[in-house]
């Protein structure tokens, strides 16, 4: 062979070996992508976490007529995992706010009023506190007060659902949050500053003390810097913030999808991750104030929170929303028939016995108070108005409370939420997102 053929030769096979070792390294970099797709578990970067206070099927509904027809589209439609949640304290079928709260931030069944301790009297550890742990960059937001029994159950523990000024003190002390905003300022001011502490401590100033930006109006919240490390701390109203048509007025006074688009843009810079808890309360709230319109839309101003945050958290963030106590209490939602027409019977007006009509089971309001039963005794509703109308139905007795026992609805979307199928109690919603942490 000539030295023209070997140089060729040589050449050759170098070529060739240079295009199976490409070949080799396409293969092995297919098959591990390949491989992380389809094998390994990818965690969420962002994992936000709604808690809708009274959300149940029956208000989705009516927020769908209020808002335009029963065709109207919620953001929440949008969410392609949706399960039942199955709802009840350690003590009752009928969960209160503190129990609901401490099951889904915790994962464990504790009896009504009690918030995230067991029944050793020792606290339970939150979600905030192990996605602090794990090195991701925490937020608790709310409309309410921070110090509320739903936003307590995520880094405060107590044995009464009430303890405001002990729950503010919990929060000033606890390193697990880093952004919180919200309402409740009564709770974190002495008697001298027109707060509600005896003991004279000026929490607001010990948040400042530990190099948190404290903020007091939307137009604060918005200058807060989005590049460093956030270590925020906003109050924006003595009690809950107000409702969205007297936000709306204040003009600097934040809503919660304003709270909700800062509080994503502040942690998203965070690389190792964030978890976001989220308290809607004022739809619960109207509710209690018997405002059914207002309950309306402030359900609407919920769903536009959600949307907020499915634009912002981007498409390697989870977002699970979650109800946590149905509440029944008799407000219908407003009407445009509110009288009958000429062609339909009054209400009660037939004189068939028989004709079964409709079931108003959320018309209570007619039922015994606790002051006229007695404390603890059982209730007949078998006076309510047009509950359980059909002649000779078995009445049952329920507990001296507000609400029925029910099952409430919870949404997902994103990495990990598919989880959230079927039939599912409320504490596999802390084992899905601690799952994913």
């Amino acid at each position: 062979m000539t030295s023209e053929g070997s140089g060729f030769y040589i050449g050759f096979v170098k070529w060739r070996n240079q295009l199976l070792a490409l070949f080799c390294l396409l293969v092995f970099f297919a098959f591990g992508v390949f491989y992380f797709q389809y094998w390994v578990i990818q965690k969420p970067f962002g994992i936000i976490v709604f808690i809708a206070e009274g959300l149940d099927a029956q208000t989705l509904a009516e927020a769908r007529v209020f808002a335009a027809s029963e065709d109207h589209t919620l953001a929440l439609d949008s969410f392609p995992y949706v399960a039942l949640l199955r709802n009840r304290s350690a003590d009752s079928a009928v969960p209160d706010l503190a129990a609901a709260a401490t099951a889904l931030a915790t994962g464990v069944k504790v009896p009504n009023g009690t918030v995230s301790m067991n029944a050793e009297n020792q606290p339970l550890t939150s979600l905030l506190e192990l996605a602090h742990e794990s090195g991701r960059i925490t937020g608790l937001i709310t409309d309410g007060k921070i110090t509320s029994p739903t936003a307590a159950a995520f880094y405060g523990h107590a044995r009464r659902d009430d303890a405001g000024a002990d729950f503010a003190r919990q929060l000033s002390e606890t390193t697990a949050l880093d952004i919180i905003l919200g309402g409740g300022a009564t709770a974190f001011l002495p008697e001298a500053q027109g707060g509600g502490r005896s003991d004279d401590r000026d929490l607001v100033n010990t948040f400042r003390e530990a190099d948190n930006t404290v903020v007091e109006s939307l137009a604060e919240l918005e200058e807060v810097a989005r590049w460093p490390r956030a270590k925020l701390f906003g109050l924006f109203n003595e009690a809950e913030l107000p409702f969205v048509k007297e936000a709306a007025a204040a003009k600097d006074q934040p809503t919660l999808p304003d709270l909700v688009r800062r509080g994503i843009e502040l942690l998203q810079f965070h690389r190792g991750g964030y978890l976001l808890v989220i308290d809607a309360s004022l739809m619960r709230k109207a509710r209690q104030e018997g405002q059914s319109e207002l309950r309306m839309e402030e359900v609407m101003e919920f769903d536009r929170a959600v949307e907020v945050a499915t634009q912002y958290a981007g498409k390697k963030s989870a977002i699970i929303v979650c109800g946590d106590v149905a509440d029944r209490r008799g407000l219908p939602l407003p009407s445009p028939r509110s009288e009958p027409t000429p062609q339909d019977p009054a209400p009660g007006s037939s004189d068939d016995e028989d004709v079964i009509r409709t079931p108003e089971l959320t018309d209570l309001s007619a039922r015994p108070s606790a002051q006229d039963s007695g404390k603890g005794a059982a209730i007949n509703i078998s006076n309510a108005p047009n509950v359980f109308p059909v002649k000779d139905f078995p009445v049952p007795t329920i507990p001296d409370r507000t609400e029925f026992p029910e099952d409430v609805p919870s949404f997902g979307m994103g990495l990990g939420a598919d989880e959230l199928h079927g039939s599912r109690d409320s504490t596999d919603v802390f084992e899905i997102i601690r799952g994913n942490l």
